[in-house]
């Protein structure tokens, strides 16, 4: 599903006008970003947790060259799921 689809189905349930839930979405998408990128984490009840975390220097390869590199430090998002949704998803059969 696009941000496009979820701001559809959004003025369709509440009625607003499309322009004004585009913003809307817009903007709390972006503060989220904004957020994380502080290194704040995001939670939203019911739904997920995003939240900074620190990856730790390592040592990979380079398969091409097959030399090795190193990987510094770095800040990754990582995003954890709510009970809710993992129980949905278990639910789903699978074709």
């Amino acid at each position: 599903m696009t941000k496009q689809e979820i701001t559809k189905k959004v003025c369709e349930r509440t009625g607003a006008i499309p322009n004004e839930c585009s913003t809307i979405i817009d903007e709390a998408f972006r503060v989220m970003a904004e957020e994380v990128a502080k290194g704040e984490t995001i939670t939203i009840r019911g739904l997920f947790t995003i939240m900074p975390v620190v990856r730790a220097e390592k040592v990979a390869r380079n398969i091409t060259k097959g030399t090795q590199i190193v990987v510094p430090k770095r800040v990754s998002p990582k995003v954890k799921f709510s009970k809710e949704i993992l129980s949905a998803m278990r639910e789903l059969s699978v074709k």
